[in-house]
């Protein structure tokens, strides 16, 4: 599916948006093919130019009520001081990726991280980008958002694939929902893959590639240390996956590096403090909505339901020291 939808675009520069939610399916198990593609940079033709992206979110920032305080580095206009530079992209309006929580809280974890500058960006808003990023990152809720994904890397003049990138591009990793549960489809998209609970696992990645970016290293090697020291970083370039036949499932997915870990662990958050939201707006799908996380998981486990396997084990939080300071 995802190798005919490259096609389509590739052909007619088309793009598409959705705001359709649905329970993500992880009955897909094909990685999409490896066949060579020239290198296309054009942005798709219905894609918004950044002067009307900027000026969008100026108005949306504008109805913005922010419950955390961003460094200095948030936002901003002005990169330099600044070791890493994060562009952090929802492929989706502005209006859908402000009501996801997950969004939400990684933005404003990134944005707490000393010496990090971060960018949001949705289809039709951004704010200020840098002219040099560092790490480019897409939080995928929905398999609808794919559209989404492929005009995002188009606009940046980022190669889809993650064999085409060059040292000059930006590291491209991935979370959320929909890559958790079932990463290989969407891998040749991704160098780098973050597996289950972003609020300790974003945090760890970005400061081990802090120190990576002073060293005089290739790009393989970042990624194989980055791989090989972040419990949770899935980078697809260093595994060698087999199927029982080309139109079947996994059969076995293996490192081609004694350096990486032959398994990838799932991280998870255990706190008796989930997520909240950091930021109320009038533009979001949902008006005015103040998240706050009850439980993560569900101890009910029904079949059709993604969310209550993909963030096991079953987690609730505090009232007094969880639910009530969230509320009040």
């Amino acid at each position: 599916f995802l190798r005919m939808l490259e096609e389509c675009l590739n052909e007619s520069g088309w793009s598409t948006m959705t705001s359709a939610c649905f329970m993500s399916s992880p009955v897909a198990l094909i990685r999409a093919g490896s066949t060579t593609r020239r290198r296309s940079r054009t942005p798709a033709r219905m894609s918004l130019p950044m002067s009307q992206r900027a000026k969008n979110m100026q108005s949306f920032q504008a109805d913005e009520k922010l419950l955390f305080t961003p460094n200095v580095g948030a936002g901003r206009t002005d990169f330099e001081g600044e070791n890493v530079c994060v562009v952090y992209a929802y492929p989706n309006e502005y209006a859908v990726g402000i009501c996801s929580l997950g969004y939400q809280i990684v933005w404003a974890t990134v944005s707490d991280l000393p010496g990090v500058s971060v960018s949001r960006m949705f289809t039709n808003a951004s704010e200020m980008l840098p002219n040099k990023i560092d790490l480019l990152g897409f939080s995928m809720s929905w398999e609808l958002d794919f559209p989404g994904l492929f005009e995002s890397l188009s606009f940046l003049d980022v190669p889809r694939r993650s064999a085409e990138r060059s040292a000059e591009d930006p590291i491209v990793f991935g979370g959320g929902p929909v890559l958790t549960a079932n990463a290989e489809p969407f891998a040749d998209f991704f160098d780098v893959i973050l597996v289950g609970d972003g609020e300790e696992l974003l945090e760890e990645f970005i400061s081990e590639w802090q120190k990576l970016k002073s060293l005089n290293i290739s790009r393989l090697e970042a990624l194989t240390r980055l791989a090989a020291t972040v419990e949770g970083t899935y980078v697809p370039e260093l595994y060698e996956v087999e199927y029982e036949c080309a139109d079947g499932p996994v059969r076995s997915i293996k490192p081609i590096s004694s350096n990486v870990p032959s398994v990838v662990k799932k991280r998870t958050f255990r706190s008796r403090t989930l997520a909240a939201s950091t930021v109320i707006t009038p533009m979001s799908a949902w008006e005015n909505i103040h998240m706050v996380e009850a439980v993560r998981s569900c101890p009910e486990m029904c079949r059709f339901c993604l969310a209550s396997y993909s963030t096991l084990p079953f987690r609730s939080a505090s009232i007094e020291e969880g639910l009530m300071p969230a509320i009040e």
